[in-house]
């Protein structure tokens, strides 16, 4: 989770750490933004993936960028 804050940082996002597997990113102060979990994918032997909106899945843990680019994704479309 360290590395995604990381990488959506230095692309001028704004990151809270809401516990230890969760965050919530946003786009600037006005945005609704997204909550971003890290958890063990039951169906990928216990690996652990990004998540976002509940449990759709983003990427395993081990690839933040692919998970940071779904992410800018999302928030440039506003859906939150």
């Amino acid at each position: 989770m360290a590395a995604l804050a990381g990488l959506l940082r230095g692309q001028k996002y704004m990151v809270e750490l809401l516990d230890g597997d969760r965050i919530q990113v946003t786009d600037g102060p006005d945005s609704r933004g997204l909550v971003v979990e890290c958890r063990e994918r039951d169906d990928d032997a216990g690996r652990h993936w990004f998540a976002y909106r509940g449990g759709i899945w983003i990427s395993e843990a081990d690839h933040p960028t692919d998970a940071l680019v779904t992410l800018k994704a999302e928030l440039r479309q506003g859906r939150p």
